[in-house]
């Protein structure tokens, strides 16, 4: 079975740019390059799932239930309007090519007969590579959901009530460039390397230990620091590095180090409570399931706000995994809620000795020194958070208040002044002006931040009592 698409709908396709385009460009006579996110999915051990002794009928059930989850997910890609230029399946395989329309006009700017001017060429490029983090973004998205409605498939949970495993899904990601041309059988198709490092990538996910979601480097290389720079605050991804054996089928000549989702944090993606008891299932039957303690760790703590079972899978956890971090970090933030400081300091610190590099610790650790008054702390941890997430306006934004409770105005002016420039949205939460209106009480807020907020057009504090 194979489907293809090429999105019509999408709002881009009015822009006047891409009607200027020579039709031959979207019949076929002619092709363009352009940049695309692919997410390629298959079953893990399919080969040993057809070769078994199961009956033909129940294996083509199976091949029916991945095409019908992949044929699902495209239905709520498109309901959300993400920009999906072409989707095929075959068997048990699925692939799916994410792009920006105006990317066809862009590139046929740079590679047509009528070639941008210099200064055009470098504005196109740039805006090109800007786009390559949406890009990323939404296929890892994407990829999460598609793990989710696997997850809940009757299939799957009829092998729940069985007492079986679902069957496993590896998924690969790759972002590069790829060709837009018509193939021989008349159909619309993207070709190119970046489609067979996706599919070499998702062969990676045999070595999987957490998700089984693979990215390339060159996806790893953007994903992350695009999200902390784009979708601001909190959202945060972290990796685990596999560095491959020699022999490992992956692209030929290439990187042999594949990065696999670890876990994510607040990217809002809603976990379904079949998907849920898949993962409660799973981490009964095999506590060292990391995945899956993670998953529920996140559902009963932030979205049922259940923090002793919460709790209780973390203690379980730990007993399969001493050296996570995450785990460690999760105790600590639990100890947090019980107003034990030391106990959750000592998890904390006990983290970063695993991981020195772990900004949320040091946000943790921040906010931890803050309720024990140690403001020396609270400043040596949020600046070395910065230090590792530069871009995260929430970090700039508590680093600058505590500066400036220190009296120190200037640098503590700076980074305030950096957080509404990363995320302008502070200039709309309550819990923003709550804190500028302490300092200005207190009579360490900068002149330069009443300026600016002046220049912007947001009235003072003192002068907006309904804020």
């Amino acid at each position: 079975m194979s489907h293809h698409v090429l999105s019509p709908n999408l709002e881009p396709y009015n822009d006047s740019r891409l009607k200027d385009l020579p039709s031959s460009i979207w019949a076929g006579m002619e092709y363009t390059r352009i940049h695309a996110a692919v997410l390629h999915a298959k079953l893990v051990d399919n080969t040993t799932l057809s070769s078994s002794s199961q009956r033909p009928r129940d294996f083509q059930r199976v091949i029916d239930a991945f095409a019908s989850t992949a044929l699902n997910l495209v239905w709520q890609l498109n309901e959300q309007r993400l920009p999906i230029a072409e989707y095929s399946i075959a068997g048990d395989q699925l692939s799916i090519y994410f792009y920006e329309p105006l990317d066809v006009w862009r590139s046929y700017r740079l590679d047509g007969p009528d070639p941008a001017t210099d200064d055009e060429q470098a504005q196109l490029e740039r805006e090109l590579q800007e786009r390559k983090g949406s890009l990323a973004y939404k296929a890892l998205r994407a990829a999460i959901q598609l793990k989710n409605l696997w997850l809940a498939h009757s299939v799957n949970m009829q092998r729940l009530q069985d007492q079986l495993e679902p069957l496993g899904l590896g998924i690969g990601l790759h972002v590069g460039h790829v060709f837009l041309y018509d193939r021989p059988d008349e159909r619309r198709r993207i070709e190119g390397m970046a489609t067979s490092k996706a599919r070499w990538t998702a062969d990676a996910a045999r070595y999987g230990k957490y998700s089984r979601l693979m990215v390339s480097r060159e996806m790893h290389e953007i994903l992350r620091g695009w999200i902390i720079n784009e979708t601001m605050l909190r959202q945060r991804v972290f990796f685990y590095q596999h560095e491959l054996e020699p022999e490992a089928p992956v692209y030929s000549g290439q990187s042999q180090t594949i990065f696999e989702l670890k876990f994510y944090l607040r990217l809002k993606i809603d976990r379904p409570l079949d998907v849920i008891r898949q993962y409660d299932f799973m981490f009964e039957m095999d506590p060292s399931n990391i995945w899956s303690y993670y998953e529920l760790f996140d559902f009963h703590a932030y979205t049922e706000g259940d923090w002793e079972k919460a709790a209780q899978l973390a203690e379980r956890a730990q007993l399969a995994h001493p050296k996570d971090e995450k785990v460690l970090l999760d105790l600590s933030r639990y100890y947090a809620r019980k107003l034990s400081y030391e106990q959750a300091k000592h998890l904390a610190e006990r983290a970063l000795e695993l991981n020195n590099d772990f900004d949320l610790v040091y946000e943790h650790l921040a906010w931890l020194a803050a309720q024990m008054q140690d403001m020396n702390a609270q400043l040596a941890n949020l600046s070395r958070a910065m230090v590792l997430a530069p871009g995260s306006p929430a970090n700039h934004l508590n680093y600058g208040l505590s500066l400036c409770q220190t009296g120190k105005q200037d640098e503590g002016g700076f980074h305030i002044l950096k957080a509404i420039t990363l995320f302008p949205g502070y200039l709309e939460r309550e819990g923003f002006w709550v804190a500028i209106s302490t300092l200005k009480k207190e009579g360490n807020l900068p002149a330069a931040v009443l300026e600016r907020l002046a220049d912007a057009g947001h009235p003072l504090p003192s002068e907006n009592p309904d804020r």
